[in-house]
C-alpha cells in the first residue's frame, strides 16, 4: 500500500470506491510521467515522439472511462495478474527478464510494466523482433538468442505464426500437419547464467518470465540459482494440469530452489521466492 499522509488515509482508504479511484489516478500519473522517458529516443525522434504522445492519450483514457477500462496487452491477461502479484512493488521502478518475449507490445507480458517505468532484458530467438523492440521500447536490453541448459548448437524451428516457433521438433511437426509453414535453422544456444553475468543482472530482481514453447525446463537448468534470485518466476508449462501435475518436472525443480507455487492460470505457473534473502 502506498504511503499517504495520515489526514488523507481515511478518505483514500475508507471505501473501496475511493481506493479504486486513488489507484487509477496513480497509474495515470505514473504512465504520463514516464511516457517520454521510456519511449522517446533520438534514434527515431519523429516516431518515438508521436509514440510517446499516444501513450499519454491512452493513459488519460483511463480517467475518461474509469475503472471499466483495464488495459491488457498480454495473450490472456497475464500482465494484469503480474501487476497484482507485484503490488505494491508496481508503484516503483522494477526490473524484469523475459525469455521468449516475442513482439514488444502485441501479446507482451511486460509492455504494461514498461509503461510504468520498468525495464529489463527481453530475449527471443527470432531476430526480426530485435529491431522492432529497440524502436518501441528503447530502454530495454534486447537479445536475440536461443536459451537452453548449455552452450551448443541446436536446430530451431521458425513457425509461420511467430509465437509458436520452438526448439521442440515434436511440437513443430504437429504445426506442419496443421498446414503451417515451418523453417528450420541451426542456432547457437546459450544460458541465462551467461547472459546474466554479461549484463550484470542484480542478484535480487523482481520478475523472470519464461515462455520457451516446451523447452522451459532446459531454460531453468541454465540459470545460476545461487547468484540470482528473482522474486517471482512465471513459467508457461503446456504439460500442466490438475489431473497430471504429479508427474510435472518443473514443480519439484522450483521447490528445491526455494520457490513456492502460489497459483496458476491456464498453463502459466506463478512461483514466489520464499527463502529469506541472504545478508
Amino acid at each position: 500500500m502506498p504511503k499517504v499522509p495520515k489526514f488523507l488515509f481515511p478518505y483514500l482508504y475508507g471505501s473501496a470506491f475511493h481506493r479504486a479511484w486513488f489507484s487509477l489516478y496513480g497509474v495515470v500519473i505514473k504512465e504520463v510521467r514516464f511516457s517520454f522517458k521510456q519511449f522517446f529516443t533520438f534514434k527515431h525522434p519523429v516516431f518515438s515522439f508521436f509514440h510517446s504522445i499516444s501513450v499519454i492519450f491512452s493513459a488519460f483514457n483511463r480517467v475518461l472511462l474509469g475503472r471499466s477500462l483495464k488495459y491488457s496487452f498480454a495473450f490472456t491477461g497475464e500482465d494484469r495478474i503480474i501487476e497484482a502479484l507485484l503490488s505494491p512493488k508496481i508503484t516503483e521502478e522494477g526490473f524484469y527478464v523475459e525469455v521468449g518475449s516475442n513482439h514488444p507490445k502485441f501479446l507482451s507480458n511486460t509492455y504494461s510494466l514498461y509503461r510504468k517505468g520498468w525495464k529489463g532484458i527481453c530475449i527471443d530467438a527470432n531476430p526480426k523482433f530485435n529491431k522492432i523492440h529497440n524502436r518501441l521500447r528503447p530502454n530495454d536490453i534486447v537479445i536475440t538468442a536461443l536459451i537452453s541448459n548449455e552452450e551448443n548448437t541446436r536446430p530451431f524451428y521458425f513457425v509461420q505464426n511467430d509465437v509458436l516457433s520452438s526448439i521442440d521438433q515434436k511440437v513443430v511437426n504437429q504445426y506442419r500437419k496443421d498446414g503451417l509453414e515451418v523453417n528450420e535453422t541451426i542456432m547457437k544456444t546459450t544460458t541465462l547464467a551467461k547472459i546474466f553475468a554479461k549484463h550484470q543482472v542484480p542478484k535480487y530482481f523482481d520478475l523472470l518470465i519464461i515462455d520457451a514453447e516446451e523447452h522451459d525446463r532446459e531454460v531453468l537448468e541454465g540459470m545460476d540459482w545461487e547468484n540470482f534470485k528473482p522474486k517471482w518466476v512465471i513459467i508457461e508449462d503446456e504439460t500442466w494440469g490438475l489431473s497430471n501435475n504429479s508427474d510435472n518436472s518443473i514443480l519439484p525443480y522450483m521447490l528445491d530452489r526455494g520457490y513456492q507455487l502460489e497459483g496458476w492460470i491456464l498453463k502459466n505457473l506463478y512461483f514466489e521466492y520464499k527463502k529469506e534473502a541472504e545478508a
